[in-house]
């Protein structure tokens, strides 16, 4: 991709300080950068070493300027660099079509403009929109539905009764809809009960390798559009999470049954404990504290985990 610092700058809502007609080929790190290269910094530290560097521009705030280089100024260096990158490393393209290899039951409807990659398994009464892609080795279950421009990495599992909205991106190695941990103790032995709920995923979510979604006990488990999900993430059965909420890997599974309901950025700790309600839109880094805790100030947090930590029961249900 060949583009000006000033194309750059109207895809971004920028200004140029320097020459607008600085050639730009690529995208690297200050430390890597070579002639035609696109840099970023976001503080004076990084800025002085972009300025050093071999590259031809950087992409920097509004408030930074350089006599040696084009600068790209911007309101929010950060949001700039995610717009520009796809610019230099767009996506790979696929050939809508089903691959011979794929086994599509005769009562699933998938759209002409979708890709299903090589070994996919689509079952009885599943919906695939426009311009979805299943890449190699992905089951879709029965009655499940995948929206407009959902892509499917490969080796992704979705069970029974799924729905997955538009633009829904699940790397490799994921599961959606398998069971949750439920059973209750008879006499001696445990009893499963049957998980007979589904999975509801909204616009524009995306969810990282190796995760777990269980599916409901009776309702379904639902996230929320905009949410995106780290690798390694377990969510449990029964649990809602909101609107553009982050969910990072957490040093044990989230428990069933919490309900996470959109917006603040917060980093507070939290945990989706059972049937509970969270609001805000809260970042969820690690061992997390009590749901009653949406939108409250990370200190408030700190306070209150350490509080309600001393009353929690330290018995567990496997119900």
């Amino acid at each position: 991709m060949n583009l000006t610092a000033n194309e750059i700058a109207q895809k971004v809502n920028g200004s140029i300080l320097g020459d607008g007609e600085t050639k730009l080929t690529g995208f690297a790190k200050a430390d890597a950068a070579t002639t035609g290269d696109l840099t970023f910094a976001e503080n004076e530290k990084f800025f002085r070493l972009a300025e050093q560097s071999q590259a031809s521009a950087i992409l920097a705030p509004a408030e930074f300027q350089s006599e040696s280089k084009t600068v790209i100024q911007v309101k929010d260096a950060r949001i700039a660099f995610a717009q520009v990158l796809p610019l230099f490393f767009p996506e790979k393209q696929f050939i809508p079509g089903v691959h011979p290899s794929a086994v599509v039951a005769d009562s699933a409807d998938i759209a002409e403009t979708a890709h299903i990659g090589p070994n996919c398994v689509i079952g009885e009464n599943v919906t695939i929109g426009d311009d979805a892609i299943l890449e190699p080795h992905c089951t879709i279950g029965d009655n499940s539905a995948l929206g407009q421009a959902c892509h499917l990495f490969p080796n992704v599992s979705v069970y029974h009764g799924c729905i997955l909205a538009k633009r829904v991106r699940i790397h490799s190695g994921t599961v959606i809809g398998s069971d949750g941990f439920g059973y209750v103790f008879d006499q001696d032995h445990h009893r499963k009960i049957p998980q007979i709920g589904g999975v509801i995923i909204e616009d524009d979510v995306e969810i990282g390798a190796n995760c777990t979604v269980d599916r409901g006990a009776l309702g379904d488990t639902k996230i929320g559009r905009g949410t995106k999900i780290d690798n390694l993430v377990q969510i449990g059965h029964n649990v809602i999470i909101g609107e553009h909420w982050g969910v990072l890997n957490p040093r044990r599974p989230g428990r069933r049954g919490g309900a996470l309901e959109s917006w603040p950025q917060e980093h507070c700790r939290r945990q989706v404990r059972c049937h509970q309600r969270y609001r805000g839109q809260p970042t969820i880094h690690g061992l997390p504290s009590h749901p009653r805790l949406g939108g409250q100030a990370p200190d408030r947090c700190r306070q209150e985990t350490a509080r309600l930590g001393q009353a929690r029961p330290r018995t567990r249900k496997t119900t």
